[in-house]
């Protein structure tokens, strides 16, 4: 229900182009979720929440990883980390970028 739901607001706002090359997944634990996440490119921090598993695994993995700080602590864990390395590079400052 929320990937259609995801899908649908992408495509009211995303180009078709780029929609295609977003990948749903299903829900993956342990080395499941491992092994998916070391065969990506990149992985972009969900929006409102980020409490930082995800970023600990795909920076230990040297994946990079794109975030956009958020208003509240868990929507920080990965700018956290960025600024702690001094790396600003992958922190978005506004919505656009």
């Amino acid at each position: 229900l929320l990937t259609d739901q995801l899908k649908k607001r992408f495509a009211t706002r995303i180009p078709e182009a780029l929609t295609n090359r977003i990948i749903f997944r299903p829900f993956a634990q342990g080395d499941d979720f491992f092994h998916c996440l070391r065969a990506m490119d990149a992985v972009m921090d969900p929006l409102h929440f980020s409490f930082g598993t995800t970023v600990f695994l795909a920076l230990g993995a040297g994946i990079p990883f794109v975030t956009w700080e958020g208003q509240f602590l868990r929507g920080r864990a990965a700018s956290y980390h960025y600024h702690d390395m001094g790396i600003t590079d992958l922190i978005a400052a506004t919505q656009e970028e």
